[in-house]
């Protein structure tokens, strides 16, 4: 009896051991790691660009980093274009310089009339999204000229090379009408003005007529030439240097061009110092224009002494004995020291030596003299 209690107790334990161990033991749960939050999405491109909304002028997100770059406006096949020639992009740092460059290249491509840049702050404020805002030009319906009746069919279209439906560029149709202008001038049309017109082409908003009114004036032709002050150059001389003949279009280039054929009249003379000023006039009820040389000869000059420098004695004796023809006491005269010039360059050449040849002058007005220096040197 008493083993069997014996018994019972152990079996007892056993059991109440046993129930123990088949207990999992108790952990306490992980804590969840934190989430970082999402980054707002970047916005897509938009269709347009208001004044005065979310976009501000690009310059002021300078390093910023670049998550999106828009062209804005335009057409499709513009846009491409834009789009191509832009080299700031997606995950590079902002740089207004860069950003400038973009610009010009946009210009560059010839169908914009406008671009500019905005930027519109993303990812709270971290980031940028660069928009370039371009506006196509109107493409050229039709361009011709109205009033144009001494200029022939040829010489017009010779200055129109614009063709229809390129873009317009208004730089390149003042460049037009002045070329024609020009045209009429050197025919003695000195009045001809030329006005560029563009209208919008009916029915095509996004196209332009483009019209070159001319008007053409009275043709002007040169009076007779008058000579003042000439005293030592013969007047029939003057004026068959001159060339400028009475009756013929009045044209300013052939009077700039008739002012320096009587300076070197002068110059091959001596007369170093001259000044010739034109004096215009106005036209007359028959389109003549007075016109007058005014003339201050000064007084002529002759050559006081040679020099050749850089070169030592034995050659400078040589090239001023039997190269250079310009002697002391000689009247100056231009053309000949040119002439000098050439013989001091092929003296050198002809010994396989390459040289740069400079005339130096030095003028004494109370003397009258001028004191002539070739100088020598290496390329």
């Amino acid at each position: 009896m008493t083993m069997m209690k014996h018994l019972l107790g152990a079996l007892s334990l056993s059991f109440a051991l046993s129930g123990c161990a088949a207990k999992p033991p108790v952990v306490a749960a992980p804590k969840p790691a934190p989430v970082a939050p999402a980054k707002p999405p970047v916005p897509p491109c938009p269709e347009s660009i208001l004044p005065g909304g979310d976009p501000l002028e690009a310059v002021g997100f300078e390093g910023k980093p670049v998550v999106r770059v828009c062209v804005v406006g335009g057409s499709e096949v513009s846009r491409q274009a834009a789009q191509r020639a832009i080299e700031l992009r997606p995950s590079e740092i902002f740089s207004a310089e860069r950003m400038r460059a973009d610009l010009e290249a946009i210009l560059k491509l010839g169908v914009f009339d406008d671009a500019s840049a905005y930027g519109l702050r993303v990812q709270q404020g971290a980031s940028v999204v660069l928009l370039y805002s371009v506006h196509d030009r109107p493409r050229v319906a039709h361009i011709g000229f109205e009033g144009a009746k001494v200029l022939g069919d040829a010489v017009l279209d010779a200055k129109l090379p614009v063709a229809k439906e390129s873009p317009y560029d208004a730089a390149t149709a003042s460049k037009i009408a002045l070329a024609v202008r020009d045209e009429y001038r050197l025919r003695g049309y000195e009045a001809a003005r030329v006005v560029v017109v563009t209208e919008p082409a009916p029915g095509s908003p996004d196209h332009v007529v483009v019209r070159l009114k001319v008007d053409e004036g009275a043709q002007s032709r040169f009076g007779k030439l008058e000579l003042k002050g000439n005293r030592k150059g013969p007047e029939a001389e003057l004026r068959k240097a001159a060339a400028l003949e009475a009756g013929k279009p009045f044209v300013r280039e052939e009077i700039e061009r008739a002012a320096l054929l009587v300076s070197s009249f002068y110059y091959e003379r001596g007369f170093v110092q001259v000044r010739v000023d034109p004096e215009i006039g106005t036209a007359n009820a028959q389109g003549v224009v007075p016109l007058a040389f005014v003339i201050d000869e000064g007084d002529v000059y002759s050559i006081s002494a040679l020099h050749a420098t850089k070169l030592g004695a034995p050659v400078e004796k040589e090239l001023l004995d039997k190269v250079v023809r310009a002697r002391p006491k000689q009247v100056f005269v231009r053309s000949k020291v040119v002439e000098d010039l050439e013989r001091v360059s092929a003296f050198f050449a002809q010994r396989s030596q390459q040289v740069v040849v400079t005339p130096l002058t030095e003028i004494d007005p109370k003397k009258k003299t001028i004191d002539l220096t070739f100088e020598i040197s290496a390329p």
